[in-house]
């Protein structure tokens, strides 16, 4: 036991020394600024991954992600620094937004989200919160002259094969660590692990693309519709022309006490000839689609 605890000692020394003569050879080679900035970098987002991150797991592909991140912008931009600073900048643009949907919500953000963003959403959003227009110009007016400031002192390089080695790494073990244990729908729910909750249904989400397609269906069908002429109906008059358009996502929030709309915001709800109208249908398992 002392002979394995003695050699075990040892081994942690002698890394602890390459790791500070790594260090210092960087340090010695490209000054403290650089290093330290890029020390920086990586100790904010292991900050986050601590705070943030609820369980061992859920940390090791929080590692993974930032992994792959960094060495996503390496294999592109070639520059250790530069790259720390725009997976940081992912990271916290994605917590933030996930906080704002839970908080508003009750639910994270999740990789299906990035299959519907589009215009009229943005639009909406930014009529709903005119606040949040303001926040994102403050921000993307700080964030852009730090990242040329850093781009700018960046001196370390990384050589393309080891960029290229390192994201296939993390690549495939955040494939295989998200594949491991089975992502539960009541995770969204929970309000935390938002880097690993989203990078799990990332995963999850392409497997189920590559296998099913956009939506589950079976490759051949065996069975028909059987048409039944004896309980048609037949009415006593002539029918009129019913349009009936099923919008699925739209939803009065005027309902709700207290919501702020903007401008004009009723006129979604109106038919053709300027009159509201609405119908009830309650059930469980999609009363949309009984209507």
């Amino acid at each position: 036991m002392s002979i394995t605890a003695n050699t075990v000692g040892r081994g942690a020394q002698s890394g602890w020394h390459k790791l500070v003569s790594a260090v210092s050879g960087l340090v010695a080679r490209h000054g403290i600024i650089p290093v330290a900035t890029i020390g920086f970098l990586h100790l904010a987002a292991i900050g986050l991954m601590a705070w943030y991150e609820a369980s061992l797991y859920s940390m090791v592909v929080f590692l993974l992600t930032w992994g792959l991140l960094n060495f996503f912008w390496l294999v592109v931009l070639r520059r250790a620094a530069i790259a720390a600073a725009l997976s940081l900048l992912l990271v916290v643009t994605l917590i933030t937004f996930s906080e704002f949907k839970f908080g508003v919500l009750w639910i994270q953000v999740s990789f299906v989200d990035l299959m519907v963003i589009e215009t009229d959403t943005a639009k909406y959003l930014l009529q709903v919160y005119p606040w949040l227009g303001w926040a994102v110009a403050a921000g993307v007016a700080v964030v852009i002259p730090v990242l040329g400031l850093v781009w700018w002192a960046d001196p370390l390089r990384v050589r393309l094969r080891y960029a290229v080695a390192g994201f296939a790494v993390c690549f495939i073990g955040l494939i295989v660590a998200a594949s491991a244990v089975e992502l539960n729908d009541i995770e969204a729910y929970h309000g935390d692990s938002h880097v690993s909750y989203f990078a799990r249904s990332g995963v999850k989400s392409v497997a189920e693309l590559m296998t099913h397609g956009m939506l589950e269906s079976d490759a051949t069908v065996t069975e028909r519709l059987k048409p039944a002429a004896d309980t048609a109906c037949k009415p006593g008059v002539k029918a009129p022309h019913i349009i009936l358009v099923h919008d699925e996502s739209s939803f009065d929030i005027r309902s709700a006490p207290g919501i702020k709309v903007p401008p004009k915001y009723g006129e979604h709800f109106k038919s053709f000839d300027g009159k509201e109208r609405s119908l009830l249908v309650e059930g469980v398992g999609g009363p949309s689609w009984y209507a």
